[in-house]
């Protein structure tokens, strides 16, 4: 943010968080990392139907979706 939006928005009564900790980006990346590697493993699964059980597909999507939501809930109270 620019130095001075940065202090327009201190005079306005914004509220200024710490930046968030190595930990906290190391395991953004990380989980974009993953996000990455399904996807590829679901384009194979598409050109290869008969290979792949989709109540498998259908059972690990529900399993990534849950922990993906958690991900973001925790996020949100970390921005705050």
């Amino acid at each position: 943010m620019p130095r001075e939006r940065f202090c327009r928005s201190i005079l306005l009564g914004a509220k200024v968080n710490a930046p968030p900790d190595a930990d906290y980006l190391t395991l953004i990346d990380e989980v974009r990392r993953v996000g990455i590697n399904l996807n590829q493993l679901l384009r194979v699964a598409y050109v290869l139907p008969n290979h792949i059980d989709n109540q498998r597909i259908e059972f690990v999507l529900r399993d990534v979706h849950a922990v993906s939501d958690l991900l973001c809930e925790t996020f949100r109270k970390v921005a705050k």
